[in-house]
């Protein structure tokens, strides 16, 4: 049986010319047929309409034609919508180890989901450290190393305060002679002057970051 029997399609406008010729070669040489009446509508991300073709149509993008050759086997419809509110459309999610592909694999952590599914944007998860996983137990030597930091308000502090705790150090807001490190944004400040008197190391955010990076 070919893998898109009983599949009736028409491909929108929305997609170029080129490209419904090549998706329409694909979808005839695989057992499916532009006759009416039509069950699957080929749609560009974003740029359908479902008044464009009426009826209950399974509306999907090029990519399920793709997909559900490659595996030998129609996908399900649900998965490839091209509505751009459909974020993740087309995305095979593991949340384990992924297999070996050649193909390019985004691997990011829960921070970088929700990150996406709030701003509606597939961002590359190495945009930011904070979206990408780590090995669990933090990094060796830094285990509840405790790090304040100083001069740096709002988002700033909150992205040193949670990769000082992804790293596995502890954060502190006030400061004390147990601190081992002070981030400081810039100098004086009463925190760098105490921590020039007990002789705590003061950095900046890139030593953080280097840190992490490296992972040591």
């Amino acid at each position: 049986m070919a893998v898109f029997d009983g599949v009736h399609y028409v491909i929108s406008s929305s997609i170029q010319a080129e490209q419904r010729r090549e998706l329409s070669g694909l979808l005839d040489l695989n057992g499916a047929t532009s006759a009416p009446p039509h069950t699957h509508l080929i749609a560009l991300a974003g740029s359908h309409t479902q008044h464009e073709h009426p009826g209950s149509l399974h509306v999907v993008s090029g990519m399920w034609v793709q997909r559900s050759i490659v595996l030998g086997k129609l996908q399900l419809e649900q998965y490839y919508s091209p509505d751009p509110t459909m974020i993740f459309s087309g995305i095979v999610a593991c949340a384990t180890d992924a297999a070996r592909s050649s193909r390019p694999i985004l691997i990011g952590n829960l921070s970088w989901m929700f990150h996406v599914d709030a701003s509606g944007t597939l961002n590359n998860p190495r945009d930011s450290l904070l979206w990408y996983p780590v090995p669990r137990g933090g990094i060796p030597g830094l285990n509840d190393c405790e790090i304040t930091v100083t001069n740096y308000t709002g988002t700033a502090r909150d992205y040193l305060k949670k990769l000082i705790q992804v790293m596995g150090a502890k954060f502190t807001p006030s400061m004390s002679q147990s601190n081992k490190v002070l981030v400081a944004g810039y100098s004086p400040s009463p925190k760098t002057q105490r921590a020039v008197a007990w002789s705590i190391p003061i950095v900046n955010h890139t030593w953080l970051e280097d840190c992490f990076i490296a992972w040591k």
